[in-house]
């Protein structure tokens, strides 16, 4: 899994994680369970959801365990990573003033994430124009440098051969 990285200022964390081999951003179900107020037990709520909606492990959701200390000894909990999409989609069928707020909250994400990559690709674009400009400059100024040295140092040379004869003879 990739390593997490928060969305700062959210009502309900979105972090990168690594869903069918590409990096999204994700929800923690029980973050979302417990903002959702579901009065279903949180591993009824999940399950369900999961046959109800169709959701694929992998695609849709990871699921991945977490060992907890508990008075009695520890306990391994499995706890489950939902893309954004379907973090939208379950806040929608909850059918409640909640999820009607976390589904506004998620395509807002989704804005905000989207207007982040189109800058990003914008200055990517600009700084492969730069580059190519800057090379195609670069190989012209190398080119008409070498012109110049094969022009001039033909005529320094022969200046210098010239000034050398004139200086011979008075240094016998």
């Amino acid at each position: 899994m990739h390593k997490p990285q928060t969305l700062h200022n959210s009502l309900i964390p979105v972090v990168d994680a690594t869903i069918g081999g590409e990096i999204q951003p994700c929800v923690d179900a029980r973050t979302l369970y417990q903002w959702l107020k579901s009065e279903d037990r949180f591993t009824d709520w999940i399950k369900k959801r999961i046959k109800t909606y169709q959701f694929v492990e992998h695609e849709d959701y990871i699921v991945f365990s977490v060992k907890a200390e508990k008075v009695y000894g520890r306990k391994t909990s499995p706890e489950y990573l939902l893309t954004l999409d379907v973090a939208k989609e379950l806040s929608m069928v909850e059918n409640n003033e909640q999820g009607r707020i976390a589904r506004r909250y998620f395509i807002n994400c989704e804005k905000a994430l989207r207007k982040s990559a189109f800058h990003l690709i914008d200055q990517f674009n600009r700084a492969t124009f730069d580059l190519e400009n800057l090379t195609d400059i670069a190989s012209k100024a190398g080119r008409t440098l070498c012109l110049v040295g094969k022009q001039l140092k033909p005529r320094a040379k022969y200046k210098v051969e010239e000034l050398k004869q004139k200086i011979q003879p008075l240094l016998i």
